[in-house]
């Protein structure tokens, strides 16, 4: 039985884009592979995880340790290998608290800085003026702080241009969350299947 590849939702190790889990009882490993290897427990079970850069060298691994092969996870279409490089894509299983597509970071915020230029309190009645389609967090600094690190979540674009507008102050980053299911919607293929 060849297993299914599952979606990733990140690279590993920042330039891996597949990752098989194996039973940990491997009696030796072949250097043929091109591979990073990493010993772990899931479930209560010792694993290792080995780390591959392209389908050829998974359906070798496969082929070569067949039964003893747990789980592959990969991207499963182009349009999911594309995303995966986008550092402002953030791939999940669902939307940010099921609702919001959008987090818009503002990074470190100085206190003394933020109240004179009116910044974390624009934030605050914007999120409590629009529950709808606002969510915010780290908005307010604790006592012992002298700053703060806003996040505001976003329902959709017209919601995230009305922070932009709302705000004087430039967002340190914004990402976008795309769902699994999407990804399988409007990739090229649906599903990937290691032979």
């Amino acid at each position: 039985m060849n297993p299914k590849i599952e979606p990733s939702k990140k690279r590993f190790y920042h330039r891996f884009d597949y990752r098989a889990k194996v039973k940990y009882s491997i009696p030796h490993i072949d250097n043929d592979f091109p591979l990073k290897a990493v010993t772990g427990r899931e479930y209560g079970r010792d694993i290792l995880n080995f780390y591959f850069n392209d389908l050829e060298n998974v359906q070798k691994f496969i082929n070569h340790y067949g039964d003893k092969v747990l789980k592959i996870e990969g991207p499963i279409n182009e349009y999911h290998s594309a995303l995966l490089v986008r550092p402002d894509v953030d791939i999940k299983k669902t939307l940010y608290y099921n609702k919001y597509r959008y987090k818009v970071r503002f990074g470190f915020q100085d206190n003394k800085i933020a109240k004179e230029n009116n910044t974390v309190m624009a934030l605050r009645n914007l999120v409590k003026s629009n529950k709808e389609d606002f969510l915010g967090t780290h908005l307010y600094e604790g006592i012992q702080w002298s700053w703060t690190m806003p996040v505001i979540y976003t329902k959709d674009k017209q919601s995230l241009m009305m922070l932009k507008l709302a705000t004087s102050v430039k967002h340190k980053d914004i990402i976008k969350a795309i769902t699994i299911k999407e990804i399988e919607e409007n990739g090229q293929e649906h599903s990937k299947e290691v032979d």
